[in-house]
């Protein structure tokens, strides 16, 4: 298996290579020969790739651990489906799942569009063609995940304890996908820099491919949050409830997200306007090298991270990487920039496209914010000899004011028009969602919310969710008038008929449910450490829990010492919260922690063991976490939202010029 990976790879890298140089040779002279050459060839790679990983794959379930890689990301012991998420749980594999998504879906986009965008494809195949070469190398001669142990080992390490978990399954591949997802759009803008048609072209096949990067990404965010939630525990997440923690590698992976969100916001003012095409050629480029960036933190090691595991060699080779992408895009963009001036003029601060450029600045702010607080290590240690880090207050300070106005702009921009709005019926709209908020902020602080900042939050999730739904009020109002349906009837055929629109207004109340998980999480949570003995009770808030005894116990490789735990009120039930050793990897445990979502209240009771004594006493973490589960659902809503947003809308049949009528009168549908 070892050595039919070794020459999948190499023939992958080999025939990349020649892709690269059919596609430019097809692209200057528009050669149809070698134009099908190429597009063949980038599903010759996909092949080749399909096969090394399944190939892997394979090493890994059969347990070959004359395979380095096999070797040191799992045992024997190890559940067989932790053996299969070791695919991707170390760098060579988790760059071969880079590289393999990258051949699929650039095989895909190819396929797919090859006949509709016939002069942007050759440059296309030649961007991604570029970006496979870049990875094959690495893959071939820097990490490569087929590379044979000197010996046959009996068992292998085993993989990290932190990762074997069921997030496992889900969160690295979906973030992965998300990194690799932004290669396409920005394949196709780079196709449409180069060859000069920088019109509308190329928008509708970056939107569908940035929608797709934008999903995929967001539902590995999320699901990252969960499993951080879940596992790691609160001895190491610091920042918003648990779920967010601002750590290096997280930042990361936020944002091209956010850039992608401008990208894909800003592209419906080109598609009007004609407008913003800079800003648009700008944050595709933003997105693609940020994933770049994003993969070059994490596989480096150059920032500490509860999710980085080692330091790597293949740093310097993406640095090199990002270096040349950022400069040959920087050159297109200037090259072209005397074509690349908007066709129309802004006419009002109070208009649609308007709202879109500040709705860009924000995200844009947010982004490098985050940047600059994820970079500052490096900066401090390159000036100063000293790694300074920055924790969540400066972000909570900083993108805190930032995030607010966006979710204000996210309930102002709708209420706006193309072109101009007038300031009478502009205030005329705001008032009754103000209003509304109002109302709630009397409500909440009737009930004895006095905290000035989630106030203000939740005024802003009031308002701005009154600002969706009088959208939709309206549309299905004039809907149900003009064809007498139902309100549920008429709702469905509202948003059918402009998924681009109200699928946004969707993924806009998703985020209002988010933040209103966040502000509860985040300023009324409830924290304390107990170190108690058998017998003993202790309180939290409404709960109350004794502590019964510490238990030990064995697991194939495994070894666990747990804290049995009775909640007295307002409920009875028992925990069972452990730390679990696994073999070679005694330093570093991993946590089960009990988490009780309690209906009612809304909130979640969370238990966490930090350590044990001789003599059977325990120290436990308590939380109650308020509104956590709003971000789970919120979450669900915004990516359903997206969905609805990115599905093709359905092609309208062609109507005759003249079709019978009843009655024999001639006319039109």
């Amino acid at each position: 298996m070892s050595e039919f990976g070794h020459l999948a790879l190499l023939f992958a890298l080999g025939l990349a290579i020649y892709n690269l140089i059919a596609a430019l040779g097809a692209g200057r002279r528009f050669s149809a020969p070698l134009l099908t050459s190429a597009r063949n060839g980038l599903l010759g790679v996909a092949v080749l790739m399909t096969g090394a990983l399944t190939t892997l794959l394979l090493a890994l379930l059969t347990h070959d651990f004359s395979i380095r890689y096999v070797a040191e990301n799992s045992s024997l012991e190890m559940p067989r489906l932790f053996v299969f998420t070791a695919l991707w749980g170390g760098q060579a594999g988790s760059l071969l799942f880079w590289a393999w998504m990258l051949s699929v879906l650039g095989a895909l986009a190819v396929w797919l569009h090859f006949y509709g965008e016939v002069r942007l494809i050759p440059w296309v195949i030649a961007v991604i063609s570029g970006i496979q070469v870049f990875f094959l190398l690495v893959l071939n001669f820097l990490t490569n995940p087929f590379e044979k142990l000197p010996v046959i080992l009996p068992n292998g390490r085993g993989l990290n304890p932190l990762l074997q978990d069921p997030g496992m399954l889900f969160h690295p591949p979906l973030l992965l996908s998300g990194y690799v997802s932004w290669s396409v759009p920005f394949a196709f803008a780079m196709a449409a820099l180069i060859t000069g048609r920088l019109g509308r072209e190329w928008l509708p096949v970056a939107r569908a491919w940035a929608m797709l990067a934008w999903l995929i990404q967001g539902a590995g965010l999320v699901v990252g949050g969960w499993w951080a939630y879940h596992v790691l525990g609160w001895g190491h997440v610091l920042g918003w409830g648990g779920y967010w923690g601002w750590d290096p590698v997280e930042n990361v992976a936020l944002l091209p997200w956010l850039v992608g969100t401008a990208f894909i916001h800003s592209l419906m003012v080109q598609e009007r306007r004609g407008m913003l095409k800079l800003w648009n050629f700008g944050l595709i480029i933003a997105a693609f090298n940020l994933s770049i960036f994003g993969t070059f933190i994490v596989r480096s090691g150059v920032l500490t991270s509860v999710h980085s595991f080692a330091q790597s060699s293949v740093g310097p080779a993406f640095f090199t990487f990002l270096g040349i992408s950022l400069a040959a895009s920087a050159a297109l963009v200037i090259y072209r920039l005397p074509v690349l001036r908007a066709q129309g003029d802004f006419e009002s601060l109070l208009s649609r496209e308007a709202a879109f450029l500040l709705n860009n600045l924000l995200l844009v702010g947010i982004a490098f914010a985050t940047l600059w607080g994820t970079v500052f290590p490096l900066l401090s240690e390159a000036v100063r000899g000293e790694k300074l880090t920055v924790g969540p207050p400066f972000y909570n300070q900083v993108n805190g004011p930032l995030l607010l106005a966006l979710m204000l702009l996210m309930g102002v921009g709708p209420l706006l028009g193309w072109r101009k709005t007038g300031l009478k019926v502009l205030l005329g709209d705001l008032l009754g969602p103000a209003l509304f908020g109002l109302v709630v902020v009397a409500g909440l602080y009737g009930a004895g919310i006095r905290l000035v900042e989630a106030l203000l939050g939740f005024w802003a999730v009031a308002f701005v969710a009154g600002t969706v739904f009088l959208e939709f009020y309206r549309a299905v109002r004039v809907r149900r008038r003009a064809m007498a349906e139902g309100v549920l009837t008429a709702l469905f055929r509202v948003i059918g008929r402009n998924r681009r629109r109200y699928g946004g207004y969707i993924v806009h109340l998703g985020i209002l449910i988010m933040a209103v998980g966040v502000i509860g999480s985040n300023f009324f949570k409830l924290e304390r450490e107990f170190t108690v003995r058998p017998g003993e009770t202790f309180s939290l808030g409404r709960y109350t829990l004794r502590f019964e005894q510490v238990g030990e116990w064995t697991d194939p490789g495994v070894r666990n010492v747990g804290a049995a735990i009775t909640v007295l009120e307002p409920f009875e039930r028992q925990l069972l919260p452990y730390r679990k050793f696994y073999r070679n990897w005694e330093q570093t445990p991993a946590s089960h922690i009990e988490i009780v979502t309690v209906v009612p209240w809304l909130e979640d009771l969370y238990v966490f063991l930090t350590g044990w004594s001789a003599d059977g006493s325990a120290t436990v973490h308590v939380f109650v976490n308020p509104l956590v589960p709003f971000v789970w659902l919120g979450a669900a809503v915004a990516l359903f939202g997206g969905v609805v947003a990115a599905w093709p809308a359905r092609q309208a049949r062609p109507v005759p010029a003249a079709v019978p009528a009843r009655g024999g009168v001639a006319g039109g549908d």
